[in-house]
Protein backbone atom coordinates (compact mmCIF):
# COMPACT_ATOMS: atom_id res chain seq x y z
CA UNK A 1 0.00 0.00 0.00
CA UNK A 2 1.28 3.43 -0.92
CA UNK A 3 0.67 5.01 2.52
CA UNK A 4 2.73 2.25 4.21
CA UNK A 5 5.85 3.06 2.19
CA UNK A 6 5.26 6.81 2.52
CA UNK A 7 4.86 6.41 6.28
CA UNK A 8 8.47 5.20 6.42
CA UNK A 9 9.59 8.59 5.07
CA UNK A 10 7.26 10.80 7.13
CA UNK A 11 9.59 11.21 10.12
CA UNK A 12 7.13 9.73 12.63
CA UNK A 13 7.63 7.59 15.73
CA UNK A 14 5.67 4.63 17.02
CA UNK A 15 5.25 3.44 20.60
CA UNK A 16 3.57 0.22 21.58
CA UNK A 17 2.92 -1.97 24.56
CA UNK A 18 1.82 -5.61 24.39
CA UNK A 19 0.60 -7.23 27.59
CA UNK A 20 -0.10 -10.96 27.72
CA UNK A 21 -2.09 -12.18 30.73
CA UNK A 22 -2.74 -15.87 31.28
CA UNK A 23 -6.47 -16.45 31.09
CA UNK A 24 -7.18 -12.82 30.20
CA UNK A 25 -5.85 -12.51 26.66
CA UNK A 26 -3.64 -9.89 25.06
CA UNK A 27 -3.84 -6.12 25.26
CA UNK A 28 -1.95 -4.00 22.71
CA UNK A 29 -1.66 -0.23 22.65
CA UNK A 30 -0.20 1.69 19.72
CA UNK A 31 0.54 5.37 19.25
CA UNK A 32 2.09 7.31 16.39
CA UNK A 33 3.33 10.89 16.72
CA UNK A 34 5.87 13.38 15.38
CA UNK A 35 8.34 12.72 18.21
CA UNK A 36 9.38 9.70 20.23
CA UNK A 37 8.56 11.59 23.42
CA UNK A 38 5.00 12.36 22.35
CA UNK A 39 4.32 8.84 21.03
CA UNK A 40 5.38 7.35 24.36
CA UNK A 41 3.58 10.02 26.38
CA UNK A 42 0.28 9.18 24.67
CA UNK A 43 0.49 5.61 25.95
CA UNK A 44 1.75 6.57 29.43
CA UNK A 45 -1.19 8.96 29.90
CA UNK A 46 -3.71 6.19 29.23
CA UNK A 47 -2.21 3.19 31.00
CA UNK A 48 -1.51 2.36 34.65
CA UNK A 49 2.12 2.66 35.74
CA UNK A 50 2.69 -1.11 35.86
CA UNK A 51 2.34 -1.27 32.05
CA UNK A 52 4.98 1.43 31.45
CA UNK A 53 7.90 -0.98 31.71
CA UNK A 54 6.65 -2.74 28.56
CA UNK A 55 6.51 0.33 26.32
CA UNK A 56 8.73 0.18 23.23
CA UNK A 57 9.36 3.31 21.15
CA UNK A 58 11.19 3.78 17.88
CA UNK A 59 11.28 5.63 14.58
CA UNK A 60 9.11 4.60 11.67
CA UNK A 61 11.80 4.56 9.03
CA UNK A 62 13.72 2.41 6.60
CA UNK A 63 15.64 -0.21 8.55
CA UNK A 64 13.49 0.03 11.67
CA UNK A 65 13.10 -3.03 13.89
CA UNK A 66 10.92 -5.92 12.77
CA UNK A 67 8.71 -5.44 15.83
CA UNK A 68 7.94 -1.83 14.90
CA UNK A 69 7.26 -2.83 11.29
CA UNK A 70 4.84 -5.49 12.55
CA UNK A 71 3.05 -2.99 14.79
CA UNK A 72 2.72 -0.47 11.92
CA UNK A 73 0.44 -3.01 10.24
CA UNK A 74 -2.05 -2.54 13.12
CA UNK A 75 -2.45 1.15 12.22
CA UNK A 76 -5.47 1.30 9.87
CA UNK A 77 -4.75 2.23 6.26
CA UNK A 78 -6.88 5.38 6.42
CA UNK A 79 -4.95 6.60 9.49
CA UNK A 80 -1.60 5.91 7.75
CA UNK A 81 -2.83 7.77 4.69
CA UNK A 82 -3.91 10.77 6.78
CA UNK A 83 -0.63 10.87 8.73
CA UNK A 84 1.42 11.10 5.53
CA UNK A 85 -0.86 13.67 3.86
CA UNK A 86 -0.71 16.33 6.60
CA UNK A 87 2.27 18.52 7.58
CA UNK A 88 5.01 16.52 9.32
CA UNK A 89 4.64 16.10 13.06
CA UNK A 90 1.11 17.50 13.24
CA UNK A 91 -0.87 14.28 13.37
CA UNK A 92 -1.23 11.65 16.05
CA UNK A 93 -2.83 8.23 16.26
CA UNK A 94 -3.67 6.05 19.28
CA UNK A 95 -5.52 2.78 19.66
CA UNK A 96 -5.97 -0.10 22.08
CA UNK A 97 -6.86 -3.66 21.19
CA UNK A 98 -7.85 -6.46 23.52
CA UNK A 99 -8.10 -10.05 22.40
CA UNK A 100 -9.56 -12.67 24.68
CA UNK A 101 -7.77 -15.87 23.78
CA UNK A 102 -9.87 -18.20 25.91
Amino acid sequence: MKSSSELLKAGLYLSYMNYHATGEGVTSCISVAGSARRAEQMIRERLPDYFHVGIVTGPISEGTSEDIVRMIEWVPANARSTLVSIPGGTGEYYSEFHYNLS
